[in-house]
């Protein structure tokens, strides 16, 4: 979805690193198993992991029609 948005998945592992460094509480991080959606550091590990197409092009941010985005969702 990040790559047909035009969003780099670096971006979210951005993202996740400050929602990390802000709330960081190791009991979310233990709790992982009960959880809908995999801890932060295994999201930022997978952003950052993350191969883009061959020619990708990322848009910058202020250029990004966000209820597009959502939408897309």
């Amino acid at each position: 979805l990040l790559e047909k948005s035009q969003v780099h998945p670096n971006a979210m592992a951005v993202f996740f690193r400050k929602l990390r460094d802000k709330y960081s509480s190791s009991t979310f991080e233990t709790l992982e198993m009960l959880s809908t959606h995999p801890n932060t550091n295994k999201r930022i590990k997978k952003s950052l992991g993350y191969k883009t197409s061959e020619g990708f092009k990322a848009a910058p941010f202020e250029d990004i029609d966000w209820l597009l985005v959502k939408e897309a969702l």
